[in-house]
């Protein structure tokens, strides 16, 4: 399974990705599936599936809490604030500059 502070980081990325638009849950659920995948979750597993979604569901909770994001509970979709997309910026801009 991910580690939890890699998850925000790519639902952060999946929401900048998708700037011009927000995601509901079940959209970012999807495009999460490939990263559990990776990570050894059987997808299709329904208690697993349970733990994705309330990992999840964490993940987008503590990105809200920081700011990164937008939470729109009327309508289950998240979207990337302007804090959210500098951070991007300056996450991309820190790793491009380490040696390799």
């Amino acid at each position: 399974m991910e580690k939890t502070f890699v998850l925000p980081d790519k639902i952060l990325q999946l929401l900048a990705a998708n700037i011009n638009s927000c995601l509901t849950f079940e959209e970012l659920s999807e495009l999460l599936n490939p990263v559990f995948k990776t990570s050894g979750m059987n997808i299709g597993n329904p208690s697993l599936e349970k733990l994705k979604h309330a990992e999840t569901v964490d993940a987008l909770i503590f990105l809200e809490q920081q700011g990164y994001i937008v939470l729109n509970p009327d309508n289950d979709q998240s979207t990337v604030s302007l804090k959210g997309i500098i951070k991007i910026k300056n996450d991309r801009g820190l790793k491009s500059s380490l040696p390799s």
